[in-house]
């Protein structure tokens, strides 16, 4: 039998009336998740005993959390309720061994006797070593790596979930330069960050060292039109700093040429204030031309 549940009450209450029970953490985005559940809808066929319950990982985060739920697809095996097994990735052959365990221990006899040590062995339960988790120092250094940090899952380039796309394509909206950590290739950081920052979810936008917030204050941010200015704090330049540069520069000079390679002769650049600027070759400087009789290079 195969649920979907939209609450932790919800999970809870299939938890208690299924001795034995999948959870899928997914997402709409993961192509490997469909594949799994057409995996799993196969797996309850041969075993009705085993309950599946599908939670989709990005619309309740805190559950996603309590699990320690850091990629999709995820998987947990409850056993009368109690978390006994966790299974990370895509791996159709490791998800069937394991649901297929968990199903046969329902067929256990009254003795207690295992119906096979095998299956009982691939379903026990895994003590998992905890990561190392990163220290203040290197987090310190990792928050300040950049004006505009941004902590996620994947890169800006293959975000590996939805609300670090999205995040992404604010920063980008708004023309931010920001660098990136993805935390998926370093427990020891995820971890860590959460107690750093005392906040337990990703992704993280940091500015100037400090928390901005997560995927909803960046969003609420930006439908605001206050992200620019919130990293503008930050000394970063985006769309507007650049704007105002260029203007800047072709205001620095009554007469302002933007060319390929340098200036050739001895002619010579009529400065802001109306005098003349010697030749950046050396020459000696022209006679002081009116503007409209200043020689101009030929084309070409």
């Amino acid at each position: 039998m195969v649920f979907n549940v939209a609450s932790e009450k919800e999970l809870q209450h299939i938890l208690r009336a299924h001795p034995q029970t999948v959870v899928h953490f997914w997402a709409r985005w993961c192509e490997p998740c469909a594949f799994l559940d057409t995996v799993l809808e196969a797996i309850v066929s041969d075993a009705p005993s085993l309950a599946v319950v599908r939670v989709e990982a990005e619309e309740l985060p805190e559950l996603s959390e309590r699990y320690d739920v850091s990629v999709v697809p995820y998987f947990a095996f409850f056993k009368d309720g109690q978390l006994v097994d966790t299974l990370e990735g895509a791996s159709a052959a490791d998800l069937s061994s394991k649901a297929l365990a968990l199903g046969a221990r329902a067929s256990m006899p009254s003795n207690g006797t295992p119906a096979t040590d095998a299956a009982v062995a691939a379903i026990a339960p895994v003590t998992k070593a905890a990561p190392a988790v990163a220290g203040d120092e290197r987090l310190r250094v990792l928050v300040q790596r950049s004006p505009i940090m941004l902590f996620m899952k994947g890169s800006p380039d293959a975000p590996q979930c939805g609300f670090s796309a999205k995040v992404v394509a604010a920063l980008r909206a708004v023309g931010a330069d920001f660098d990136s950590f993805d935390i998926l290739g370093d427990a020891g950081v995820r971890q860590g960050l959460k107690a750093y920052s005392n906040w337990p979810t990703f992704p993280q936008l940091y500015v100037a060292g400090e928390l901005l917030g997560g995927c909803d204050i960046v969003l609420e941010l930006a439908a605001s039109g206050e992200l620019a200015a919130e990293l503008a704090a930050a000394g970063a330049p985006g769309d507007a700093d650049r704007t105002a540069q260029l203007t800047a520069l072709v205001n620095s000079s009554p007469v302002m040429l933007f060319m390929k390679g340098e200036q050739r002769g001895r002619w010579v650049m009529r400065g802001a204030w109306g005098g003349r600027t010697p030749c950046p070759h050396g020459h000696a400087p022209g006679p002081k031309l009116p503007l409209n009789q200043v020689p101009r290079p030929r084309r070409g």
